[in-house]
Formats: structure tokens, sequence, C-alpha cells
């Protein structure tokens, strides 16, 4: 367990929220089953089992999660590429409410477990 959370009494997330806006989506999440380039705290890396993503306008929600089988270093840059299994699209969307008047941005770490009985983003926090 990384400190932050240990001084909480939490475990490490097991899941990270990406954004997406419509191309990437198709492109890296429906045809591809990565995601890159991303930055990534090495400390969470051994922990994260799951990628849910968020679509952007006009959808505004997250839609899709997939079980992460894979975390590389995308090239020379620093950063990863998160390979996922064939994701699979959530019953119920997870929609913004009214904590959240802007649009999510960039990705946040959080828990499948808040996603499986989330029915708004703000459900999902606070962010691990």
């Amino acid at each position: 367990m990384d400190q932050k959370h240990e001084a909480k009494g939490m475990a490490v997330p097991d899941m990270i929220v990406v954004v997406a806006n419509q191309t990437r989506f198709r492109r890296q999440v429906i045809e591809q089953r990565m995601w890159y380039p991303i930055s990534l705290d090495d400390n969470r890396l051994g922990a994260l089992r799951w990628i849910a993503i968020y679509n952007t306008g006009p959808v505004c929600a997250i839609t899709y999660l997939a079980r992460i089988l894979s975390i590389k270093p995308y090239r020379n840059s620093g950063k990863y590429q998160i390979n996922f299994a064939e994701p699979f699209q959530l019953m119920s969307p997870i929609r913004l409410d009214s904590e959240n008047v802007a649009r999510l941005a960039g990705h946040r770490y959080s828990w499948v477990q808040r996603l499986n009985q989330a029915k708004f983003i703000s459900d999902l926090k606070p962010w691990g």
C-alpha cells in the first residue's frame, strides 16, 4: 500500500477512469483495446485491474469498463500504454450530476466496487 492510502487506511485504487472523445474512443478503446500515452503513478501500477472509459460530449458519462491485461512503457516517453480485454458497456451509464458542473478532465483513480454501485460520477469520490 502506498503511503497516501496507508495513512487513510484504504487499499490502493484498482481502477483508472480515462476521458475519451468520440475519435479516441472508437480508435483506442473499441478497435485497439489500448489506452496510450498516459502518465501513471508508479506506486499504483501493480494495483490497477480495471479501466473505465468516460465519454465526452454529447454522452458525458462513464459507459464502458474493461479488465486490464497489461501496463507497459510507451515508447521512450516516460508514459505508459494500458492494454485491456474487450470492453463491455455498462447497463446504466454513470453520468455527471450537480456536483460535476464541469466535465471530467484528466484521468482519475477509484475502485471498481464503487463503480458497481455508482449512479453518478460523484459516487466514485473521494478519488484515490
